[in-house]
């Protein structure tokens, strides 16, 4: 974490806060949801029974990775269902890694600067895409990796990551899976499961960092590397906007859950900046090893169990 690195906001937190809400007020926005908060998680597939559960399961292949259902609304109903929470059949965030803050939602994005000047220098680029995250303390995301360097910043709220470093990739037990997606029925309002065609696999962390306790003996069996291994680095990012950042580095792998305490109005807000260095001295040591690794079209699976 890196503290009084940035002055790109334009205003106080409170004021963004504010000018958060109130210039959107009359727009409508992409809102992803979920039956439980799970964001492009393992879920049992919808060919499995259906008394399996992720709490009682612990067969891998009984196992899909699922996205969140998509849907455009009116800003002032998105808000209200990511502060809901446990109220609706469903759990709600705001969230897109597709440069959202400057494309979607960049009637807000004037209040903050586009790029983090030091970052810009010290990385040798600008930011490739900067993401606007809106969401609440019950969404969860599990153990992904990217090729960017992340920054970080949360306007309000908390968030917890769990953080491996790139050597310890063999220990996330990497696996493809069925692809999934959840749509929402317009007659009984319910998210259903279906797997996406034509069919395509997804090679994700096996993983459950926080396995319920009815199975976590069998998790620990299963996926010894991990929790037998050195514990992850964890990182506690409160509300601070730009005065904290916490910085991802590339190829390090992440799980972020946001804190039971989000703000009074039951919301974590979160920027990030991903950018794609150049420069051979700023990339991590093992950098090159995992150009050439994706340059010959090997799986990370393969390494694993290894």
């Amino acid at each position: 974490m890196i503290r009084s690195c940035a002055d790109v906001q334009k205003h106080s937190n409170r004021a963004f806060h504010v000018a958060v809400f109130e210039r959107g007020r009359t727009h409508e926005f992409k809102v992803h949801l979920t039956p439980d908060g799970q964001a492009d998680a393992l879920v049992p597939s919808p060919t499995a029974t259906s008394t399996t559960t992720r709490s009682t399961t612990t067969s891998l292949s009984s196992l899909c990775f699922a996205s969140a259902h998509t849907q455009l609304m009116p800003f002032p109903e998105a808000l209200r269902l990511i502060s809901s929470g446990s109220s609706d059949p469903f759990v709600a965030y705001a969230q897109e890694q597709n440069d959202c803050f400057r494309s979607e939602y960049s009637s807000l994005s004037s209040d903050v600067e586009t790029h983090i000047p030091w970052a810009t220098e010290a990385l040798g680029c600008h930011p490739e895409a900067v993401n606007l995250w809106i969401g609440n303390h019950l969404s969860t995301t599990s153990f992904h990796k990217d090729h960017y360097e992340n920054l970080y910043a949360v306007i309000t709220g908390e968030k917890h990551f769990l953080l491996l470093p790139p050597t310890d990739v063999h220990r996330l037990y990497i696996q493809n899976y069925p692809a999934a997606r959840y749509s929402l029925s317009q007659e009984t309002g319910e998210l259903t499961l279906q797997l996406e065609e034509p069919r395509r696999h997804v090679p994700w962390c096996s993983v459950n960092p926080y396995p319920p306790a009815a199975i976590k003996d069998q998790e620990v069996s299963k996926f010894p590397l991990y929790f037998n291994g050195p514990r992850p680095f964890e990182c506690t990012k409160l509300f601070g906007g730009f005065y904290e950042i916490v910085v991802i580095k590339a190829q390090v792998s992440s799980s972020p859950v946001q804190a039971r305490s989000p703000d009074n109005r039951g919301r974590t807000i979160a920027i990030n900046y991903c950018m794609d260095s150049t420069s051979p001295t700023i990339r991590s040591p093992l950098f090159s090893n995992t150009l050439a690794v994706r340059e010959k079209n090997f799986d990370d699976s393969a390494i694993i169990n290894e």
